[in-house]
């Protein structure tokens, strides 16, 4: 038995005439009763109810059901006629007087809409009663002939003569059109048992395919249970398929493919009859090129983005059959995530997944904590999907939004910023033939992690650079891209300086979000704004501009430092102001000149939750004194830096390089490896270098307040400073390239160290009496970095954090 469900819509009519019937004969049809004909199709009115068998005592019932089997008539010959255009095998339905026939009765199977039962190789379709009086109504509007013709033969618009009554466009479409076309389509098919599941998904979509080629919407929805078996043979307690919420994914591959009407390519399953073949084999052996169901499902769920909870919306938005959740799954799961963005981490969620079926697990709860603090570019996250622990994972598929990913990993680039939607996962259970299928548990994990985007913090006008992301590559972060100011030019990740000034590049973040708003569900992707998220500042400078030399340590040299010098050598009677002797002496401090093709480095330091970057000074190629090490040591300008020793205080700008107002930042890197033995594509261990390595001398400090004219100047001082000292500090260095003149590469260290924050004050009621106060705090600290070291072409010795080392020449690396 095949069987639809009812539509409990109201419609409207009135026609006349009917005769008397009361017995029946051999094959159930009653010898009296008024029949419809047309010359393809014979409606009988079979029931014994008053309406059918009289027209004068029947009334409205007899005229709504004279009129219902008028347009039934109708749209049977034109459906009729386009399924066997379509291709679809030959109709078994029994004949009268030549013509196919049709019976209106009273229902057999409570609910539905029509079926069909076959006898031995012969099909009996029955319309229910009252289909008639759902379509037509004892009271409407002002009469009207365009009313009934919705497509009608212009020979049945006659025989309905004036209409004093509407015909409700919804109703008239289903129950005399669409539920025609779909039990007409189950008189050519008459399949197995086994397979009667897809035989109501394939009727299901004929019929709504001929609703929407005559204009009218398909039929209700219903539920599609796409996270069960999707050849699930049960039935509900009423006893109808499930099959029926299947018929979706019909026609989808029917749109996708151009088949005619969306439905013609289902034809080439024939009468579903083949007594080897199950409902899913014909999904996998006789579906259109290229779309077999390992193929088509997973393009299916990711087309199916979006949610029609049961309680969305009005009443009747879609049929549930059950107690399902929503109209594409019977349960979605909706996990509580919430992370630090200060670290990196994960939550596996433990899942199962049925045969041939999708696990819906929806991100809406995702909360990544961070420091308000932060600018955007600091708080710049890398989410990661993955389906883990899975025991077949060649037979898994993801989805992600409106995406079938290539592998069971995805991830995108976000921004920490509170609670967020972080998309709707589907796992997708598709083996490569039927015979493999198997229910799987998996772990979906979820994690996410901080990473940065660096972006030179000066670049010489006709220099070009790149836009390095840290913590991930490009191919892991496809929804981003970036645009800058005018004075420079972008391809990509590559900038090309074209005029002085302030360089801004801005990270577009396009939504990883596809999904529909809830309160408008669709399947079409939606447009959710880009996030902009404006990088670390930098500029453009005149060539020659940003080299780290003298000027640059001239420049901001702190000018309370310089006077407290001279403010001695004048107490001792010197001749010469210390300043101008120290600045004499400031190449030499350097490691003589740098070469001409010497580039500056750039770093970026993470002291718990906060992030500084920018340019640095690096020094000349430099070994230890037993010359099996090699010395990194990278730094922003400043005098006490170069004689080996610390003083936050000596310098002042307002943001050198890109570091934050009257910052200093330092690292000194020891390789265990001699400058000689260094080779390009390398990845070396490496640990801080000096007495840093022993946590005297900080990687970063910077202050915010005012000097007063005393001695110790850096006592007489009101206002904050901070320091960050390193502990246990390690990683490694990667040599990317040696050739002319320059060691190229880039590193990477982490560890812990101590944030020191101070508070300085002026005593109460003092002039020169200065007091400071502070706490030390445990924090995580991480360095990243890039530096181009040139080879000195001759030998000197630097003093760097406390201890004496030489610099590398040509011929000491060439031995």
């Amino acid at each position: 038995m095949k069987a639809c469900y009812i539509a409990l819509l109201a419609g409207v009519l009135h026609v006349g005439s009917a005769a008397l019937a009361q017995d029946t004969t051999e094959d159930g049809l009653r010898d009296t009763g008024f029949t419809v004909a047309n010359d393809a199709f014979a409606v009988k009115c079979n029931s014994a109810t008053i309406g059918c068998v009289s027209g004068e005592l029947g009334g409205f019932e007899a005229r709504a059901l004279e009129g219902y089997a008028l347009l039934v008539s109708d749209m049977a010959k034109d459906a009729d006629a386009w399924l066997s255009s379509l291709g679809f095998p030959t109709s078994d339905l029994e004949r009268l007087d030549g013509r196919r026939l049709i019976r209106l009765d009273e229902s057999a199977v409570p609910g539905a809409a029509g079926y069909v039962e076959y006898f031995g190789g012969t099909a009996e379709m029955t319309l229910p009663t009252s289909n008639a009086t759902d379509v037509f109504s004892a009271s409407g509007p002002e009469p009207t002939q365009e009313n009934a013709a919705l497509g009608l033969s212009p020979g049945t618009i006659a025989q309905l003569g004036d209409l004093a009554f509407q015909i409700d466009r919804d109703v008239y479409g289903s129950l005399s059109g669409g539920v025609v076309a779909h039990e007409l389509l189950h008189t050519r098919l008459n399949g197995l048992d086994q397979v009667h599941w897809l035989e109501e998904a394939v009727a299901r979509a004929v019929g709504n395919a001929w609703n929407i080629r005559r204009g009218f919407s398909p039929r209700r929805p219903s539920a599609m249970r796409l996270d069960k078996p999707f050849d699930d043979k049960s039935e509900t307690l009423d006893g109808f398929s499930y099959g029926y919420g299947k018929s979706a994914f019909l026609r989808f591959v029917g749109r996708e493919t151009g088949s005619p009407d969306r439905v013609g390519y289902l034809a080439d399953f024939g009468k579903l009859n083949d007594p080897k073949m199950h409902g899913i084999d014909y999904l996998y052996e006789r579906m259109p090129q290229g779309w077999s169901f390992p193929e088509a499902f997973p393009r299916f769920i990711a087309q199916m983005n979006f949610r029609a909870p049961r309680d969305f919306g009005p009443a009747g938005t879609w049929r549930a059959f059950d107690s399902e959740q929503d109209l594409l799954y019977t349960e979605i799961a909706s996990p509580i995530i919430r992370q630090s963005a200060s670290v990196s981490d994960h939550e596996d969620i433990l899942r199962r997944l049925s045969t041939f079926a999708a696990d819906p697990v929806l991100l809406e709860y995702v909360t990544l904590d961070y420091d308000k603090r932060l600018p955007e570019h600091d708080r710049l996250m890398l989410a990661r999907i993955s389906v883990e622990l899975a025991p077949e994972p060649e037979k898994l598929r993801l989805v992600f939004e409106h995406k079938v990913i290539d592998g069971l990993e995805h991830s995108y680039l976000t921004l920490a910023d509170g609670e967020f939607d972080a998309g709707y996962v589907r796992v997708v259970n598709v083996p490569p033939s039927p015979d493999e299928a198997a229910t799987y548990s998996y772990t979906l994990r979820v994690g996410f992690e901080p990473v940065d985007i660096e972006v030179p913090a000066c670049l010489e006008v006709g220099e070009e650079a790149q836009i390095d992301l840290v913590g991930f590559t490009e191919a892991e972060a496809d929804n981003l891209y970036f645009v800058t100011s005018a004075n420079a030019e972008l391809d990509g990740q590559k900038i090309v300086a074209l005029a002085p000034g302030p360089l801004t590049v801005t990270a577009v973040i396009e939504s990883h979000r596809t999904r529909a708003p809830d309160t408008a569900p669709s399947p079409e992707p939606y447009l959710w704004p880009d996030r902009e998220v404006e990088l670390a500042p930098s500029r453009i400078a005149p060539a020659g501009g940003c080299s780290c030399n003298q000027e640059d340590i001239l420049a901001i040299a702190n000018p309370r430092m310089w006077g407290a010098l001279d403010q001695i050598g004048q107490a001792f009677g010197t001749e010469d102001m210390p300043s101008d002797t120290m600045a004499a002496l400031l190449p030499s401090l350097m490691g003589g000149e740098l070469p001409a093709d010497h580039s500056t480095g750039y770093m970026s330091l993470q002291a718990g939750p906060r992030t500084m970057r920018g340019e640095v000074c690096v020094d000349p190629l430099t070994t230890g004194n037993d010359r099996d090490t090699t010395i990194l040591s990278l730094y922003t300008p400043s005098i006490p830096t170069l004689t080996g020793s610390f003083d936050g205080f000596a310098v002042a700008h307002t943001g050198w390089g890109g570091w934050p107002a009257n910052g200093t930042a330092t690292l000194h890197l020891e390789v265990p490896v001699a400058p000689q033995d260094l080779e390009a594509g390398r990845t070396y261990p490496v640990q801080l270098a000096g007495l840093q390595r022993a946590g005297f001398f900080p990687l970063f400090s910077a202050y915010s307040g005012t000097f007063y004219n005393f001695i110790p100047w850096q006592e007489a001082f009101t206002g904050d400073s901070e320091t960050v000292f390193p502990q246990a500090v390690a990683g490694t260095v990667t040599v990317t390239e040696i050739a002319d003149g320059l060691i190229k590469g880039h590193f990477l260290l982490a560890g812990t160290g101590l944030h020191h924050e101070i508070r300085h004050w002026l005593r109460a009621g003092t002039e020169d009496t200065f007091e400071f106060k502070g706490t030390e705090t445990a924090i995580p600290v991480r360095a990243t970095g890039r530096f181009a070291v040139a080879i000195p072409d001759r030998s000197t010795t630097l003093m760097r954090a406390g201890n004496f080392f030489r610099t590398a020449t040509i011929n000491e690396k060439q031995e």
